[in-house]
């Protein structure tokens, strides 16, 4: 699940996605502003492992996946793992922001979030594939 404004988020979902793919787990791609949310959210409520990605937009997430996550976090999903991921211009804040509101409700984090400064470089990519390969493997637990 994600959102983006200059395709540097969508990068890194379309890896983590390959990643898990790559794993051989059944996978969703889930574009905020083009796909319905309660289809979205259904589908969520489905899977042990969620990666939700956001730019950063005035030091916060964007306002897409702040939207969402209210939406989710009131429906209370249990048994989820959650991995965060997102890009930054300058100050960050989306990862950080995401981090805080799924504390906060007490929702499990998978791992580490990830963040990447302007535009995945090819290093970062490699990341987000290995990132996949290793959320495919909770999916399976």
């Amino acid at each position: 699940i994600y959102d983006t404004m200059w395709g540097s988020t969508e990068k890194m979902a379309m890896e983590i996605v390959e990643g898990v793919r790559s794993a051989g787990v059944e996978v969703r791609l889930r574009h905020l502003r083009k796909n319905d949310w309660s289809m979205t959210m259904k589908e969520l409520m489905e899977s042990p492992v969620i990666a939700i990605g956001s730019p950063t937009m005035n030091n916060k997430m964007f306002y897409t996946i702040s939207g969402f996550l209210t939406y989710m976090t009131g429906l209370r999903p249990k048994d989820k793992k959650f991995f965060l991921f997102g890009s930054y211009g300058w100050g960050g804040g989306a990862v950080k922001g995401m981090e805080k509101e799924l504390e906060s409700s007490r929702f499990e984090l998978a791992r580490e979030s990830l963040q990447v400064k302007f535009r995945p470089f090819e290093e970062d990519l490699k990341t987000c594939k290995e990132i996949g390969q290793e959320l495919a493997k909770l999916a399976g637990e």
